[in-house]
């Protein structure tokens, strides 16, 4: 959890006068100087040292042990709120500390061990956002240094100043060229976005393409797992699920207006958990939905429903809807298709990168680096606290 919320323990220990820079005690503060030393000193490899090789493209220790300690501590957030809340996950904490236990299984890898691969494909997605941005020309214009600037200058005045920002560094672990690096995709992904809408542009996407790349449906779930523990139901209960959605089958083959009918039993029957959140289905891309439910949708025509579809979840009646009309009547959905066809396309390329290690890779200490990284960052946090009430 430490890089979701040290932003802002960091501007409670730091901040002078609600937020007003100390031009006087960073005249002479040169940012040169600061060399991020945390991975350093947990791993003994020089942050500057190129670790990892995706494709052609260089990563350093910074930027590689950034986003593994990034993926970490979101891992851990999530693996903890929901242990907390709802006792899931219990084999994945560490029952005298309380804490993720990262040597505990995940599928047949250790969690370090997924952590790990998910940093990689985390790091290999930004640099396709790097290297598709220069194969199109969508490299950062001077509006978006401008903005960056202008961030960067709101970050100084909200941390309290510039040598203030560049502790804060450190403990992230890099320096001025990282955090711009970090800051710079999100630019260049939404430059490479404006590009799917050109039509000039090697990434376009027509109207007619839309169809091809997207589903729009919609489904009646009726769910073969215990709605609070997500364990299966006992096969009894399950045969008495799957009489049900035969009998709304059977309803919806005999009526007049099916589309209205499927509505109404949805409303009525339907147990996804997040049908409110998306009432007239879903629009989705490839590989989004569980493949039962893509490969069936698929094979529908606007307005056609599917015969009784199984997976995991439970049985699903399929409804697809006409996705064309649907944007013509709301152009927003147009951009979530968008981004998810540009994500794909990135996914792709990143997955072209083959990826090789250096060496000095296999003397970390996985298992208990995120604990060491964990321990070095509270040590810094509470000594920007003590400083502060001074």
């Amino acid at each position: 959890m430490v890089l979701l919320v040290l932003v802002s323990m960091i501007m409670v220990g730091t901040t002078r006068g609600e937020g007003q820079q100390d031009e006087s005690a960073n005249a002479n503060f040169d940012e040169t100087d600061v060399v991020p030393t945390i991975f350093n000193d947990i791993t003994g490899i020089p942050h500057d040292k190129v670790v990892m090789l995706a494709g052609q493209s260089e990563v350093s220790a910074d930027f590689y042990f950034y986003w593994l300690s990034y993926v970490c501590s979101s891992l851990e957030h999530n693996i903890l709120s929901d242990y907390n809340n709802y006792g899931l996950h219990s084999s994945w904490i560490d029952k005298t500390t309380g804490l993720v236990d990262w040597a505990a299984d995940y599928a047949d890898i250790s969690l370090m061990e997924y952590a790990r691969a998910q940093a990689e494909d985390t790091i290999k997605y930004y640099i396709s956002i790097e290297e598709l941005a220069e194969e199109m020309n969508a490299g950062l214009t001077s509006d978006n240094l401008a903005d960056m600037e202008n961030n960067f200058q709101n970050a100084l005045e909200e941390i309290g100043g510039r040598e203030e920002f560049f502790e804060y560094l450190k403990m992230l672990g890099i320096n001025k060229s990282g955090f711009d690096r970090i800051s710079a995709a999100s630019y260049l992904y939404k430059n490479l976005l404006d590009l799917v809408f050109v039509k000039d542009s090697d990434i376009y996407l027509s109207d007619e393409e839309y169809d091809q790349v997207a589903v729009y449906a919609d489904h009646i779930l009726i769910s073969s797992q215990d709605m609070q523990t997500g364990e299966n139901l006992p096969p009894d209960e399950v045969m008495e699920k799957y009489k049900l959605v035969e009998n709304l089958l059977e309803q919806l083959n005999e009526s007049d207006d099916l589309v209205s009918l499927f509505g109404e039993l949805a409303d009525e029957y339907s147990e996804d958990p997040v049908s409110k959140e998306n009432p007239s289905g879903y629009i989705f891309t490839s590989g989004t939905m569980v493949p039962e439910f893509e490969s069936a949708a698929r094979l529908l025509e606007p307005g056609e429903i599917s015969e009784i579809v199984q997976s995991d979840y439970g049985f699903h009646i399929i409804l697809r809807r006409d996705l064309l009309t649907a944007l013509k009547e709301d152009e927003s959905k147009k951009y979530d298709i968008a981004r998810e066809y540009l994500d794909e396309l990135l996914v792709e390329k990143s997955g072209d990168s083959p990826v090789s290690y250096d060496e000095c890779m296999e003397s970390v200490d996985w298992l208990s680096f995120y604990l060491a990284y964990v321990e070095q960052v509270d040590e810094i946090v509470a000594a920007h606290a003590k400083n502060a009430v001074q």
